[in-house]
């Protein structure tokens, strides 16, 4: 079924997501909320002590967002959904694995995009072999996540993790499978899986908003940034805004692209909570502040 701007903000009465797959419609929303956590929400590496600060706070921010009337809040991570439905505490829909899996509010467990269905016999090899035959030093820290594995690095210095990711990149390579780089972690992904992108355009479709805001700091939010101008273009959203929180490590390109530029998660929730109020206002540019702002429309 063929969206136009007419329709936008109007729930749907026979919706398919991509793939085909039927999806029930959502109550429409004037301002749909997609946002990344480490990085952007949350100090990527923190204290102990600064982080429970940071996650009290974040708290609050996600009950003040549900109780907007028309706003929907969607939390696109890298992590596990269950993990970050963990660290919010809140009610929010999330894609984990950059949009690997979608976690309802209130779902037991997440469900998986259909491109990542089951665990590639390659990614269950590679796991084995990063575990068989130590091919990781002490610092870096390898999660399974299933159909994606990740190689936490923060903390190690770019010499030394070299010589070990190189191993690991050619061994997944050789399998025909994809490598993803960002700040201070490498995955290891099946060919095509889904992006954060995906996720955005999956979300307008279920909720047809007249708004969206996108919010990343890392390599794998500017899919994000992409799609939300994507659908801006093709009149599927009135309104796109890309928020970019500028950090040591930053994506530049993040940066870039923005419409509006925060200096850390904490001006970012700063951010998020001063315009609360106007997500349900008509969709417009002035009042949308940070560091630098530009019109929404000048690029993706």
């Amino acid at each position: 079924m063929s969206q136009t701007a007419h329709d936008v903000g109007r729930p749907a009465q026979e919706l398919r997501a991509s793939g085909g797959r039927p999806v029930a419609p959502f109550p429409a929303a004037q301002t749909l909320i997609l946002t990344d956590l480490d990085g952007t929400l949350l100090p990527a590496n923190a204290p102990s002590s600064d982080m429970a600060r940071h996650q009290a706070d974040l708290h609050d921010l996600c009950r003040l967002l549900l109780a907007q009337p028309h706003c929907a809040v969607v939390c696109v991570t890298g992590r596990r959904a269950l993990n970050a439905r963990d660290i919010l505490a809140a009610p929010l829909w999330i894609a984990g694995v950059h949009g690997a899996e979608l976690l309802a509010p209130y779902a037991g467990a997440p469900l998986p995009h259909p491109r990542m269905s089951r665990p590639l016999p390659e990614v269950r090899r590679l796991a084995r072999d990063i575990l068989e035959l130590d091919l990781c030093p002490a610092e870096m820290h390898v999660e399974d996540k299933g159909v994606v594995l990740a190689v936490h690095h923060p903390h190690l210095p770019a010499d030394r993790a070299a010589v070990p990711l190189a191993r690991l990149i050619s061994l997944a390579r050789a399998s025909g499978l994809v490598v993803v780089a960002g700040r201070g972690w490498t995955e290891i992904r099946p060919p095509c899986p889904p992006h954060k992108g995906d996720v955005v355009v999956e979300m307008v479709r279920r909720w047809r908003p007249r708004r969206v805001i996108v919010a990343g700091d890392d390599h794998s939010d500017v899919a994000m940034f992409d799609a939300a101008g994507r659908l801006r273009e093709a009149g599927l959203v009135e309104q796109a805004i890309c928020v970019a929180v500028s950090t040591p490590g930053a994506a530049p390109e993040c940066i870039r692209r923005a419409h509006v530029v925060l200096e850390g998660p904490a001006e970012c929730r700063a951010w998020f909570r001063g315009g609360a109020h106007r997500f349900t206002a008509p969709t417009r540019t002035a009042g949308w502040v940070g560091r630098r702002t530009r019109p929404e429309d000048d690029r993706g």
